[in-house]
């Protein structure tokens, strides 16, 4: 018979380590995802369970082995890394708001970005998570005392997460380069917080130091951690952004938007600088045009009244009233070029860099390109943004002035101002409009909204948009109606008087199909009184 051999393939040596390197990288990586993302949190309650009831369900749950530790440098380890690190990104990806760059991108809207007081509430959750994620879902040692273990695993993960966040805020707010890059200055505090992980775990387990492998593994395990946290926040921002306006992250962004508004070489602040600069003086921007009837009018009114009995610090309030309503009314009615008119209420308190005050100040301009007037309280802060948007703008921008002992000049980027002595006076001017927006503020910006709420509830006012900028706060305004609507104190209609937004855009879009809608409703109506058979249309627009 004749002999046959058979032929074998002689695989190269280096196809062989390649391929045996890709199975090791695998086999790790999906040994060490299925540990850290199923059977370690399963085994971590379990535990918890098991310690409080005095059972033995641990057993019954051992779904996955935990992976044998990888020499550093192999392709086993790289596996591991990605593996583990994948797992445990999860729930920084989920919460990443709360740490690392999600955190970071709440306080690029704000002055005062940094690690500073306003920091607290990002480390505080930070800490929750982190100890959370250590204390409850992490498995301890079976062998040693199970409370000090938990305290250990809970204390060391905490820190860990607060040096995350704190080290990704710090970077960004350095403001250099690649450092405000999420994915950049997150993997680089992920690299300092793996640093502090393993040697605070050695430490409290009472081994001293941590080993350079050990270092090793928990640097670039929370490094690349911290680069998919990142990742995470990049491709949220583009979804969902923080600030609820679309490529608008930092101040500076909307610094650059409101910006946008202003015409090619307006002239420059109004007036009222301290050297006043310009050739308009403060006072003469404010002195009145009086028409001939408004001194008769006030004179004939005291010599009215000072037939009354009541005192004489209400009969000069009356004169006073009637005097300032008389003059800011005819002054409105009087401007060039007239348009419907925006009010505008908002804190005195936000300086030039912050974040709410480029917003406003975009609101303003947005507004003059809307075809409104803007009018304000001719205050500061939230006032002066939005009136120097419209001043800016080329629009009028109207100040209704409180004289008060720190206020009695008004921004200074009033086209109009109206000075006024009583605040019952000047919120009603301030009501004068065909559309309201209502900014953050405190008690008084509140106040002005629910007062201008009641008048259109109750007819007084006509059906006027009014749109809330901040989903986030005023949404606790729009919760407690919630609470009057089922108390019954008001009508579930009442809480389609107004609209909530995060973006000025969509607001004066809101404002676009009111107008649109109520101008319809004009038209049927007129329609109507032609021909009975037509009926105006009573759907509402929604905001």
């Amino acid at each position: 018979m004749p002999q046959f051999s058979s032929k074998e393939s002689a695989e190269p040596a280096s196809n062989k380590a390649q391929n045996s390197g890709l199975s090791e990288f695998s086999e790790h990586a999906i040994d060490s995802f299925k540990y850290t993302a199923i059977q370690a949190p399963v085994s971590g309650i379990t535990q918890i369970v098991d310690h409080i009831a005095d059972t033995k369900f641990l057993p019954k749950v051992q779904f996955f082995q935990a992976p044998k530790p990888a020499e550093v440098g192999t392709a086993a380890f790289a596996g591991e890394v990605v593996g583990s690190t994948a797992a445990a990104a999860i729930p920084l990806i989920v919460f990443h708001k709360m740490v690392g760059a999600g955190a970071a991108s709440k306080f690029e809207q704000a002055a005062s970005y940094g690690l500073n007081k306003g920091a607290a509430p990002a480390l505080i959750k930070s800490a929750k998570l982190g100890a959370l994620y250590g204390g409850v879902l992490t498995p301890s040692d079976e062998n040693g005392n199970f409370l000090a273990e938990r305290v250990k695993n809970a204390g060391v993960s905490a820190l860990t997460m607060v040096s995350l966040t704190a080290g990704t805020i710090g970077l960004k707010a350095s403001g250099s380069g690649l450092l405000r890059n999420d994915v950049v200055s997150s993997a680089i505090a992920g690299a300092a917080a793996g640093e502090i992980s393993a040697d605070a775990h050695s430490l409290l387990s009472g081994r001293g130091l941590a080993t350079s492998e050990e270092r090793i593994k928990s640097v670039v395990s929370m490094s690349v951690g911290g680069a998919l946290n990142g990742g995470a926040n990049i491709l949220s921002e583009h979804i969902v952004p923080t600030s609820g306006i679309r490529g608008v992250r930092t101040l500076e962004d909307m610094t650059k938007l409101a910006d946008s508004t202003r015409i090619p070489n307006f002239p420059k602040r109004y007036a009222y600088e301290a050297n006043q600069a310009n050739p308009l003086k403060a006072e003469q921007l404010m002195g009145r045009d009086l028409p001939s009837w408004y001194d008769r009018t006030s004179v004939n009114l005291r010599q009215e009244i000072d037939k009354s009995i009541m005192p004489e610090d209400w009969r000069r309030q009356i004169v006073g009233g009637h005097q300032d309503f008389t003059y800011s009314l005819d002054a409105l009615a009087n401007r060039p070029n007239p348009k419907p008119i925006l009010t505008v209420y908002g804190s005195a308190r936000f300086a030039e860099n912050d974040f709410r005050y480029q917003r406003a100040r975009y609101i303003g301009g947005r507004a003059v390109q809307e075809g409104y007037d803007v009018m304000t309280g001719g205050g500061p802060g939230t006032m002066e943004a939005a009136n120097r948007g419209a001043y800016e703008a080329g629009g009028n921008s109207i100040g209704v002035v409180l004289k008060l002992p720190h206020e009695k000049r008004g921004n200074g980027y009033q086209t109009l101002t109206l000075t006024h002595r009583n605040f019952y006076t000047r919120m009603e001017v301030l009501k004068k409009a065909q559309a309201f927006t209502g900014e953050d503020g405190g008690i008084g910006t509140a106040a002005e909204n629910l007062d201008t709420l009641t008048h259109i509830q109750t007819g007084k006012l006509g059906e006027v948009p009014v749109g809330f900028i901040g989903k986030e706060k005023y949404g606790m305004v729009d919760k407690m109606l919630q609470y009057m609507v089922k108390d019954g104190t008001v009508s579930p209609r009442d809480r389609e008087l107004y609209g909530i937004f995060d973006d000025p855009d969509a607001m004066f879009r809101h404002f676009a199909r009111v107008r649109a809608h109520r101008a319809e409703q004009e038209r049927l109506a007129a329609a109507s009184v032609q021909n009975p058979s037509v009926k105006p249309d009573i759907i509402e627009a929604t905001p």
